[in-house]
């Protein structure tokens, strides 16, 4: 079984979220500006142009800050808006399946309930859960992106199936996908939801 139902913002998802990208001032401070700054100054020994490394210097400053501004934004946006930011999927599957992926940008398993849903997780975030792949788990998407944003697993981890399924040049898919799909017709399942001529 696989159920979506919205979950309201935790602390745990804006740390996820902020998660190795420090603080606005912190970020200007310790990165924006020193670089902005020793830029500058190395075009101003260069070229010994005030306006120039006063130029070039701000090109690289003001870009910089103003993607910090806008990303703690969205931090402040999600941490403090209602339900609707985050979707909680609850899986309950009866197997995992392995399909084959692009290059780097697996792993790629499929997880199919008893009711012929299934949920398809795609990327290397996956791989930071220690006991995952499992067969009963929840895992937290922002709803307006479909980002992942974590994890939380009940079961054991298990091994995935081998298959034949795997990804075609025309397939386009978020990292989380809920479609209707089964077993013995997976290949066919994946192309109906996810080829571009659908």
């Amino acid at each position: 079984m696989i159920t979506i139902s919205k979950a309201r913002v935790t602390n745990k998802d804006i740390a996820t979220l902020t998660k190795g990208r420090g603080s606005l001032v912190r970020n200007v401070l310790t990165a924006s500006l020193p670089v902005s700054l020793a830029i500058g100054v190395a075009t101003w020994l260069v070229s010994r142009s005030l306006p120039t490394a006063f130029f070039v210097g701000s090109a690289l400053f003001l870009p910089s800050t103003l993607s910090n501004v806008s990303f703690f934004r969205e931090v402040t946006k999600r941490s403090e808006s209602a339900d609707e930011y985050v979707e909680e999927i609850v899986v309950s599957a009866q197997i995992v399946v392995e399909v084959e992926h692009f290059g780097s940008h697996g792993p790629a398993w499929v997880f199919l309930g008893e009711d012929g849903q299934a949920l398809l997780l795609v990327g290397q975030w996956l791989l930071r859960k220690k006991n995952f792949p499992s067969l009963d788990f929840s895992v937290y998407r922002w709803a307006d992106s479909g980002d992942p944003i974590r994890m939380k697993s009940r079961g054991k981890r298990v091994r995935p199936e081998s298959s034949n399924a795997r990804f075609e040049a025309d397939f386009r898919m978020s990292d989380i996908e809920v479609f209707q799909a089964t077993y013995d017709t997976l290949q066919d399942d994946l192309r109906t939801a996810f080829g571009r001529k659908r």
